[in-house]
């Protein structure tokens, strides 16, 4: 049976290599475990993994514009950071799955990262970003501050643009 796997163990094993004894030691470990590297840590002070599935992603999608060998160690690095991901998951178990940080100090430091990044967002108004109406009486298009239309004058008969 184990032979029928044998392909996925090399690779697997081909992982474990970059991690152990490649580019993850040279970059990541400084001498700790899987488990202690700053992937690891990072994820616990932001209370997900989800920076870990996001560099997995992003290695999967800049394998795509590379040459054999360099587009490899890129995918093995992706099954590296799906590792990290599942290793937090077993260490956090399903309350930190959402997101959500345990403790009171990351859930009121993940609030305030929250609120700054809604004051960031610019003003959908500026951009554009506002729904469009259309008059139902002449079928000129409005913004949605204009109550009136400009050409037939109409209030009443202004409707969503569909």
């Amino acid at each position: 049976m184990t032979d029928l796997y044998k392909n996925l163990r090399s690779i697997l094993d081909d992982a474990f290599d970059q991690a152990a004894k490649g580019k993850g030691k040279e970059r990541h470990s400084r001498g700790q475990s899987f488990d202690e590297q700053p992937m690891q840590r990072i994820s616990d002070l932001l209370g997900t993994a989800n920076g870990l599935l996001f560099q997995a992603i992003k290695k999967a999608q800049e394998s795509v514009r590379l040459p054999d060998v360099e587009a490899e160690k890129e995918l093995l690095g992706a099954i590296n950071y799906i590792a990290g991901a599942i290793l937090y998951r077993r260490q956090n178990g399903a309350q930190k799955q959402d997101g959500e940080p345990e403790d009171e100090a990351a859930e009121n430091e993940l609030n305030r990262l929250r609120a700054r990044q809604e004051a960031m967002r610019p003003d959908p108004l500026l951009l554009g970003e506002f729904p469009r109406l259309k008059c139902a009486n002449c079928g000129t298009h409005l913004h949605a501050h204009e109550r009136e239309c400009p050409i037939c004058e109409s209030e009443d008969n202004v409707n969503p643009r569909a």
